[in-house]
């Protein structure tokens, strides 16, 4: 497999379903489903994995360890890991954000910050020449998913459909 998801079972144990890969590895992933190797080949290796975690607005992470990983700094809503002997590691470092809120796809089980989201977080942070890279390759797989409906049917976010009969069930539980 083209990822490695030992650490993201790891962090998963601390924070369930609130866990997203974001980044340059869910760029990775995104590109390896959609079967565009044309532009995973433009890509550097990801030197550490980004996660995001859905929590209050006010959370801090107050983790101080998981796994081989130790935070070094004070609670912050965004906290760098760092791997006590990068032997043992796949990612010497990794980076945990907490967001309100996040549109994701699973991809083999794991979720994954949706594509235009990600362009979204991209297009907010410094460029330098790897996220300039990273950004036009996401462009890129942004416009041929749009033309492949099985593709963006799999590779984009979609809303949970609310149908009628959950209101009527809803109303007779308020009246």
């Amino acid at each position: 497999m083209l990822y490695e998801n030992n650490l993201y079972d790891i962090v998963k144990s601390y924070f369930g379903d609130n866990l997203y890969i974001t980044g340059s590895v869910a760029l990775r992933m995104i590109l390896y489903t959609a079967g565009y190797d044309d532009l995973l080949e433009t890509l550097s290796n990801p030197n550490d994995i980004d996660f995001l975690y859905t929590g209050r607005q006010t959370e801090e992470c107050r983790i101080t360890r998981i796994g081989s990983y130790v935070n070094p700094k004070e609670p912050h809503r965004s906290v760098t890991f760092v791997c006590e002997n990068t032997e043992n590691c796949d990612y010497n470092t990794f980076d945990l954000t907490m967001v309100p809120s996040v549109k994701h796809i699973v991809i083999d089980g794991i979720n994954v910050i949706d594509p235009r989201s990600l362009l979204k977080y991209y297009q907010d942070d410094d460029i330098n020449e790897n996220t300039r890279v990273n950004v036009e390759a996401l462009k890129e797989a942004i416009k041929r998913v749009e033309q492949d409906d099985e593709l963006s049917q799999r590779l984009f976010y979609r809303p949970k459909q609310t149908h009628r009969k959950d209101f009527g069930s809803l109303s007779r539980a308020l009246f």
